[in-house]
C-alpha cells in the first residue's frame, strides 16, 4: 500500500500542529509548526473517536436483523467514529443471542468507511430495577444456570 499525505491543522499529543500527516495503515510522520489553535479555513485533523455504549445509528438498532451493524457502522464513521461496542438492550435471551450471533461476522471483518466492531456490550438483562432507565420491563435476577 502506498503512503497518502494530508494537509491541515493536526491534533496531535495535545498539540495543534500546521503541517502534513503521511499514513498507509497507521500514521507514519507528522510534521509542521506548532500553532496555538486552527486557522479558519484550514482542514482540521483529529484522531478518530471510539464508542463504547452504541445501542444504534442511522435508523439501524444493534437489536435489528442482520444487516443492521453495516448501517449503524457507515454512519458513525461518518462522524468520526473509529470503533465500538455494540451494545445490547435487556430483551429475552433468544434476543440478546441473536443479536450476538449476527453481530460475531463484523468481529473479524470491517468494510470500507465502517467503524471496527471491537465487541459487544451485553446491558442486561441483569439491571437493577432502580437503575433500570429507558430499559423495558424485561429485567430479571441473575440465576447460577445463567451467568
Amino acid at each position: 500500500m502506498s503512503n497518502q499525505h494530508i494537509q491541515g491543522t493536526i491534533l496531535a499529543g495535545g498539540e495543534w500542529i500546521k503541517g502534513e500527516m503521511i499514513f498507509n495503515e497507521k500514521i507514519i510522520s507528522i510534521a509542521g509548526e506548532v500553532v496555538s489553535a486552527p486557522q479558519a479555513g484550514s482542514p482540521i485533523i483529529l484522531p478518530g473517536f471510539i464508542d463504547l455504549h452504541v445501542h444504534g445509528a442511522g435508523g439501524a438498532d444493534v437489536m435489528d436483523a442482520q444487516n443492521s451493524f453495516e448501517k449503524i457502522a457507515k454512519t458513525l464513521a461518518k462522524h468520526g467514529t473509529t470503533s465500538l461496542l455494540a451494545t445490547t438492550m435487556t430483551a429475552e435471551k433468544n434476543e440478546i443471542e441473536k443479536a450476538i450471533h449476527d453481530l460475531k461476522p463484523y468481529y473479524h471483518t470491517r468494510s470500507l468507511q465502517s467503524s471496527r466492531l471491537l465487541g459487544i456490550h451485553l446491558e442486561g438483562p441483569f439491571i437493577n430495577e432502580n437503575r433500570k432507565g429507558a430499559h423495558p420491563e424485561k429485567m430479571r435476577e441473575a440465576t447460577k444456570t445463567e451467568i
